[in-house]
């Protein structure tokens, strides 16, 4: 507010930025295929590849345990920033975001909430 003008004083200098800012059209939203339990592959702050695999979708009712994990993969590298705090998903659910530094050709022009 100093800086507007609104409160009155001295801001002070800017802050170094803590990153390189990245495009809203890069960034890669994670949805959950089905229902299931997310088992994560990587920690948050992790820098991640196009993809790499990122999670993989346990299904507690399949039958067969070894075809019971569906394979979740990064479409953008770059920083992986958010996920669900809760590891139950259903289908088309947010589980997680990657922060990359090419836009995605899915995702709208300037669009943050978009797919």
């Amino acid at each position: 507010l100093m800086r507007r003008g609104v409160v009155a004083g001295d801001p002070g200098p800017l802050a170094d930025a803590p990153c390189e800012a990245t495009p809203l059209e890069g960034m890669d939203v994670l949805h959950a295929p089905g229902t299931g339990i997310v088992a994560w592959r990587h920690e948050i702050g992790a820098r991640v590849e196009a993809g790499e695999l990122m999670a993989e979708l346990v299904d507690i009712e399949a039958d067969d345990p070894a075809a019971a994990r569906t394979p979740i993969h990064a479409r953008a590298s770059g920083l992986f920033f958010a996920r669900k705090a809760d590891a139950l998903a259903r289908p088309g659910d947010q589980i997680g975001k990657i922060a990359g530094a090419e836009p995605l050709s899915h995702r709208q022009s300037g669009s943050l909430l978009s797919p």
